[in-house]
């Protein structure tokens, strides 16, 4: 992380004149309090911080005391001056008495719910977008709605153990136990490294063995292509028609182009008929290794001429793509619905001529899962596995790249992931793909040797 020169941030205007770093977080010192910071991320938030490097005798290291205080401008910047100025204190305290133990400590009645709310999310997930938080929010409130208020020590490692097993029992995915417990896991490991826990508390999400997660390796195949393009040209929706083509002629996800405005097209000039390397999709916060800064995706002719189509249609450069009904200023949320009454029609479609595919729904019973919150019995229904899923369309793009025999790196270039996601997601293909190499390879030398 680069440290900046400090300035006088007592000036709530110098704060806001930070400009991001599109690559990298860095911080500025104050210069009246050279242990005050503020964090400039490259989404554009701001966190104030306390950094002091420490000497630790008693193990005879040094070490550098880095505590979040608190988002800008939430926190005003006397109070976080207050806070550092107490921090210190304590530090030299502690110095004077290595044996005092005068860390101050989280209120042992506190409940998971309250420093969920009030500490976790505002203070150590500001730099995520707010759709992840809200779905932590939501797991917090079904899945683990049994902690909710529960006194957040008091919480045992077995209790976890046996929650973990009922989530699955009851009909969850593996993925979302998983997450569940991961969450869990990085809110204790916050309240260990803060100091905030008592001294003999620990992790208590440590040691619990996640369930096997099964990759999926779906994509629309070669013998469903034609009939899935002739149905999605006779769908009734054009909105759907535009989504689907964007997601297939880019390897976008369905949030990224969903929220797209027309601003983020700036540089692609819809006038030309070819397109340039200079033209490009601009994403704020894409989802994986970069997503709390920004990145450009390439583009192909047939994005380009969707786009064109939609152009056609009066709007403004702030307009999002895909507006909410009778509003601009909202995008819609998702198509989820829209694309299950699609795979209705294209089944209905590839039973008519006789092509077989396999619709995992077909064959799962309906299943019903339970959540107690607030006293009272919720019941919804789960989803179902479907032939296809609007994240295929992403997939479907890797998969035909790998057919053209492009490698992980250049695939993950485009897809905006890093070489061992596309590894995992694609390895039966890839498989497949290295013995044709290997024996094309050893014909190769197969002739050298005859030579």
């Amino acid at each position: 992380m680069e440290i900046k020169k400090s300035l006088k941030l007592s000036s709530k205007t110098k704060v806001q004149e930070l400009q991001p770093d599109p690559n990298k977080k860095y911080r500025v010192h104050d210069s009246d309090q050279s242990e005050l910071c503020i964090l400039v991320y490259p989404s554009g938030k701001k966190s104030w911080e306390f950094y002091k490097k420490i000497d630790k005798k008693i193990q005879g290291t040094k070490k550098i005391e880095e505590k979040v205080l608190g988002k800008f401008p939430d926190l005003p910047y006397e109070k976080a001056k207050t806070e550092v100025q107490r921090r210190l204190l304590e530090l030299a305290t502690k110095s004077l008495d290595p044996e005092a133990n005068l860390c101050p400590k989280l209120d042992p009645k506190t409940t998971l719910a309250e420093w969920f709310n009030n500490e976790y999310i505002p203070k150590y997930c500001c730099d995520r977008d707010s759709k992840t938080n809200k779905k932590d929010e939501g797991m917090l409130k079904n899945e683990l709605n049994s902690l909710y208020n529960r006194p957040i020590f008091s919480i045992q490692k077995a209790e976890l153990m046996q929650l973990h097993k009922q989530m699955k029992d009851s009909g969850l995915s593996p993925q979302t136990a998983n997450r569940a417990i991961g969450m869990l896991k990085a809110m204790f490991n916050i309240l260990i490294k803060e100091e905030l826990a008592p001294d003999t508390f620990k992790n208590p999400a440590w040691g619990i063995k996640y369930y096997p997660e099964e990759a999926r390796h779906v994509f629309i195949t070669p013998e469903h292509m034609p009939f899935f393009m002739e149905e999605l040209e006779n769908w009734p929706n054009p909105g759907f028609i535009n989504f689907v083509k964007l997601s297939l002629f880019s390897g976008l996800r369905e949030n990224e182009i969903l929220q797209l405005k027309w601003s983020n097209l700036k540089t692609i000039d819809l006038t030309t008929p070819t397109v340039t390397p200079n033209e490009v999709v601009h994403i704020e916060q894409p989802k994986g290794h970069n997503r709390s800064g920004t990145k450009d995706f390439a583009i192909s002719l047939g994005f380009k001429n969707v786009l064109k189509q939609m152009a056609k249609i009066k709007h403004s450069s702030e307009d999002y793509l895909f507006p909410s009904r009778g509003s601009k200023i909202k995008h819609i949320k998702n198509y989820t619905h829209v694309w299950i009454r699609f795979l209705d029609r294209l089944k209905a479609r590839l039973k008519k001529e006789g092509i077989e595919y396999h619709d995992p729904a077909e064959e799962e019973p309906d299943t019903y899962i339970q959540y107690e919150i607030n006293g009272k019995l919720v019941t919804r229904k789960k989803r179902k596995n479907h032939m296809y899923r609007i994240h295929d369309l992403r997939r479907s793009v890797g998969a035909y790249m790998v057919k053209a025999g492009r490698s992980c790196e250049q695939i993950a270039k485009v897809l905006g992931n890093t070489p061992a996601v596309v590894q995992k997601t694609y390895s039966p293909m890839l498989k497949e793909d290295q013995q044709v190499y290997l024996e094309s390879g050893l014909a190769e030398l197969a002739d050298a040797m005859k030579k």
